[in-house]
């Protein structure tokens, strides 16, 4: 019947018209119009949510099962105009759908498709100590919250330098997002510690230049005796110091490590 597969037995669909796509047994194959599906996709509103969602739509209304598979899902349902998957987490899916009127068969039409989220936070800090400057390269979300010492400034710039001041400065970074991360970062300005509080209850905290790791702590008591002696690692240019075992009164305590070498006067409350 001009459809290449012979009529003596083979053809299952004698009389196929002209021109008409065929399956191997001589019958018409049915395919759904290209523009037949509306499909969006939504993505995760934050990192940790797993809400991201699926919607099709069809422009004609059948008998249409639909089957998602990947990441962890493995869904089937059946639907006639319209089909909704939501509480999907971030990855690669696929999506096959079949439909039928009652007598016309549709062949199946697959999808893959991408749920996705936002990136999180990421910050690299460079330090120009002559220049009293700390360049900011920032990546992950479309706009940046930047707290220099509790004064505010927001950015959609990816590079961004921050004018700084001799001794502590606190920095603090967060992106559009709450879930995308928060960058947080003391930096010291010079070359003498800085330490605090002081007076002080139980714990004392020191920050030191970046040259200066590790740190000697040594703590005397006015007859000059040595009550404490520990080596610290600075963390960010951080020290914590436990002093609870110290009883309360004025301590003269050195810092000596990298360049460093410094003495003060603290006093324990």
């Amino acid at each position: 019947d001009g459809d290449n597969v012979f009529d003596d037995g083979d053809d299952l669909c004698l009389g196929t018209p002209p021109n008409t796509e065929v399956n191997a047994d001589g019958c018409p194959v049915y395919r759904f119009e290209q523009d037949n599906f509306n499909i969006s996709l939504t993505s995760e509103s934050c990192i940790p949510n797993n809400d991201g969602q699926l919607d099709i739509t069809a422009n004609t209304s059948l008998d249409y099962s639909i089957v998602i598979s990947g990441n962890g899902v493995n869904e089937s349902a059946d639907f006639n105009t319209s089909y909704q998957l939501g509480d999907l987490s971030s990855g690669s899916y696929s999506a096959c759908i079949t439909g039928t009127d009652g007598s016309i068969t549709y062949e199946e039409f697959c999808i893959d498709f991408v749920i996705s989220e936002p990136d999180p936070l990421e910050v690299l800090i460079a330090l120009d100590q002559d220049a009293l400057q700390a360049i900011l390269s920032l990546s992950g979300s479309e706009l940046y919250n930047i707290e220099l010492n509790g004064i505010l400034t927001q950015t959609v710039d990816e590079d961004f330098t921050l004018g700084l001041k001799p001794g502590v400065n606190t920095i603090k970074v967060t992106g559009a997002l709450p879930c995308q991360g928060i960058f947080e970062e003391v930096v010291l300005i010079g070359s003498e510690p800085v330490l605090y509080p002081n007076p002080f209850l139980n714990e004392l905290e020191a920050y030191v230049p970046y040259s200066a790791s590790p740190v000697e702590v040594q703590v005397y008591n006015l007859q000059g005796q040595q009550v404490y002696s520990k080596t610290y690692t600075a963390e960010d240019q951080l020290i914590r110091m436990e002093l609870n075992i110290l009883p309360s009164g004025v301590y003269l305590l050195r810092l000596t490590g990298g360049d460093i070498n410094f003495t003060t006067k603290v006093i324990k409350r």
